[in-house]
């Protein structure tokens, strides 16, 4: 077991890249479609680590820099509240009278869109921030990676526990009540799911951890 030290790479957070026994190597915190939806395991299962050259670590680590741009989905938040606010004080209300379960529909399908729309968002990104560089063609090897600071890492990991309460509330709440008003939840409950959907990468900022080699 040694302790090495993982770093970001420039404008790209999907990577990761580090020094190990006078090698280099790349680490793709999304090849696992599991720790997309369940981070906490990334410390219990083996990574896959692609051998890289010297030259080309030095110029994937110019900076940390994350390219992650908040403002976008933001925005993006917003116009979904803004539509929902529009749909309950119009159309649901004009639509009433003749369709009685027009809100359970409206409320219903917003939060599908608004799901939908942050689940895209997050596979986009992941397709946008692939490398141009061909490293699945290298050799490589199957490591198991734990944390040099196991506090910080309970802590990321009971964050992603409270996050996925809140959410798993939101949604109960919405689906229960028979209230419109339940709006603002629709808006609330999409910006929980694009915190947790970044939630596995997260859990490689640590910095420090302890790696053993499990096979090459």
């Amino acid at each position: 077991m040694q302790l090495v030290l993982i770093n970001s790479l420039y404008k790209n957070v999907r990577y990761r890249v580090f020094e190990w026994s006078s090698k280099y190597y790349l680490l793709d915190c999304d090849a696992s479609i599991l720790l997309l939806f369940f981070p906490m395991f990334a410390f219990f299962r083996t990574h896959k680590c692609y051998c890289i050259e010297p030259e080309e670590y030095k110029t994937l680590l110019s900076s940390t820099y994350s390219d992650i741009k908040p403002y976008q989905f933001v925005g993006a938040t917003l116009c979904i509240i803004s539509g929902t606010t529009l749909l309950r004080r119009y159309l649901v209300k004009a639509l009433l009278p003749e369709l009685p379960n027009v809100a359970a529909v409206s409320k219903f399908g917003l939060l599908f869109i608004s799901l939908f729309f942050v689940l895209g968002f997050r596979f986009q990104y992941s397709h946008k921030k692939r490398l141009s560089l061909d490293y699945e063609g290298r050799p490589y090897v199957f490591v198991k990676m734990s944390p040099a600071n196991w506090k910080m890492a309970v802590g990321k990991i009971m964050g992603y526990f409270i996050l996925l309460f809140l959410l798993l509330w939101c949604v109960y709440t919405i689906v229960v009540t028979d209230e419109v008003d339940s709006f603002i939840i629709l808006g609330i409950t999409p910006f929980l799911l694009f915190l947790l959907m970044f939630a596995n990468i997260s859990l490689w900022d640590l910095k420090e951890y302890q790696i053993v080699l499990k096979s090459e």
